[in-house]
């Protein structure tokens, strides 16, 4: 007679998961992919930057990338944001004594590239800007505001306008060379250098009479 009696129940261990370990399509958040992207496209600029690539660092499916923004360009736009903070903190600068108004903004504006937590936010919006239209259209209100600002509160910039068009583009100048060209004497300075040598050249658009050539 055959033995009907199995014995004791023997105990498997689940099954492995298959999975690749990105998180299931509900859990990433889109600011999620927003910062993966902000590296990945400070890293690779834009043409270097692909959607698969994108959803490997925000760690989803690159479908879920397609699902929220569309197309990488839709994404770059979302990722082309002035740092939280850094309006109130150039603004602030151009506030006080106009006799040192040139170190103060090359720091508060130079500052915001140094920061890990700001720079790559930097490096896009300036690579974006200068190559895209779109871009260039999130950098234009910032400048504005600036604009309106100096004109309503720094007496030695009468001419506004062109002040700080022509400061910001010194600044932006530097800024480029030390973190997306990395030209090696501008990234062999520590800041508190970099600042001395280049505060003196803003402060002196500053002090132009508003009457001058």
């Amino acid at each position: 007679m055959l033995n009907s009696d199995p014995g004791p129940l023997r105990r498997y261990p689940p099954p492995m998961s298959t999975r690749s370990g990105r998180r299931p399509g509900g859990q990433p958040t889109r600011q999620e992919i927003v910062e993966a992207a902000r590296a990945t496209f400070a890293a690779q600029g834009f043409d270097g930057s692909t959607i698969r690539g994108i959803a490997a660092a925000a760690s989803v499916d690159p479908a879920l990338v397609h699902h929220y923004f569309g197309t990488k360009e839709e994404l770059l736009l979302e990722t082309l944001q002035f740092p939280d903070g850094g309006e109130h903190l150039v603004l602030s600068s151009l506030d006080g004594d106009v006799s040192d108004v040139g170190e103060r903004l090359t720091r508060a504006y130079l500052s915001l590239w140094e920061s890990d937590d700001t720079r790559s936010q930097m490096v896009i919006l300036a690579r974006s800007a200068l190559t895209n239209e779109a871009a260039m259209a999130r950098v234009r209100p910032l400048i504005a505001a600036v604009q309106a600002h100096l004109r309503s509160t720094t007496p030695a910039a009468a001419r506004a306008d062109d002040t700080f068009a022509l400061a910001i583009g010194q600044l932006l100048g530097i800024a480029c060379g030390r973190h997306i060209t990395r030209i090696p004497t501008l990234c062999a300075l520590t800041f508190d250098e970099l600042v001395e040598r280049v505060a003196p050249s803003v402060q002196v658009l500053f002090e132009r009479p508003a009457d001058g050539p």
